[in-house]
């Protein structure tokens, strides 16, 4: 892991002139979700879904511990594969990039292919609702018990597939639910180590004000940068009232579902 100055240093300065979408403010949630998992001891390898040029797995190159492995996997041509290798090189990173459309993935190809869990990994591949989907199913299963997943465009509007697969994962599948809600991000987890996640947040700086909160699937979800922000202990009031039961029962879906629902609408014709 890199030094808190050098860390800064990238996130001040938009990622030093690196093509890409990825906001400050999210920038900083990557970093102290890390430095809260480094608390509480949650270990694992790093991977990306979807790199572009590396904007985000540079970050997250320097989060990672000397231990853990960090992964990118991306439709590369040789090209873009060489780009993002000189673009990690500029921090003295390396990552392993793997060419490959996890589209065309298999939970069993995901689970040989991780020779351990991961602790965070961030989902900005396709983002159509089924490749979403798809993604949160499939890569979901490698992700350690108190890891953490982060998708992109969570709040973009021109992809309101994402959105829609989150829900739909989280209300069928259960594992995973909303603790945190960036300015286009979304951090999901363990419900089970969600109020521990979010504690240990509130003490960080971006949480020191401006902070709102709300709740999601019967979970508090913790909005900084908030326009309506409330008072610190109104929030940790809420982190210790925690779930709340759920209404009816959640149904895990599995890919076969998945590709039958595929097969019903055409996976191209939902963004």
């Amino acid at each position: 892991m890199l030094s808190a100055a050098q860390i800064e240093d990238y996130i001040k300065h938009d990622g030093n002139g690196i093509p890409g979408w990825f906001y400050q403010d999210d920038m900083l949630y990557f970093y102290y979700v890390s430095i809260v998992q480094m608390d509480l001891g949650v270990a694992g390898n790093i991977c990306e879904l979807g790199v572009f040029q590396g904007k985000s797995l540079i970050l997250l190159g320097m989060i990672k511990h000397d231990t853990e492995n960090l992964i990118g996997i991306d439709m590369f041509d040789q090209a873009a594969q060489n780009t993002v290798t000189e673009n990690l090189q500029k921090y003295n990173l390396t990552a392993e990039l793997l060419q490959a459309d996890t589209a065309q993935c298999t939970r069993e190809w995901a689970e040989d292919f991780f020779a351990g869990p991961v602790r965070f990994l961030h989902i900005d591949a396709g983002h159509g609702f089924f490749d979403v989907y798809r993604d949160l199913l499939l890569f979901s299963h490698v992700v350690a018990d108190a890891g953490v997943i982060v998708l992109d465009d969570y709040n973009d509007r021109e992809f309101p597939g994402v959105e829609a697969a989150v829900y739909e994962f989280c209300h069928h599948d259960g594992r995973y639910m909303p603790f945190l809600i960036g300015f286009n991000k979304i951090f999901l987890c363990a419900p089970s180590v969600m109020n521990l996640y979010q504690k240990k947040l509130m003490d960080t700086p971006p949480f020191s004000s401006d902070v709102s909160i709300c709740r999601l699937f019967h979970h508090p979800v913790l909005i900084p940068s908030s326009r309506h922000g409330v008072s610190r202990d109104l929030i940790l009031e809420e982190i210790v009232r925690g779930n709340t039961p759920a209404h009816g029962q959640t149904r895990t879906r599995d890919l076969d579902e998945l590709s039958d629902l595929i097969g019903k609408y055409g996976q191209r014709n939902y963004r």
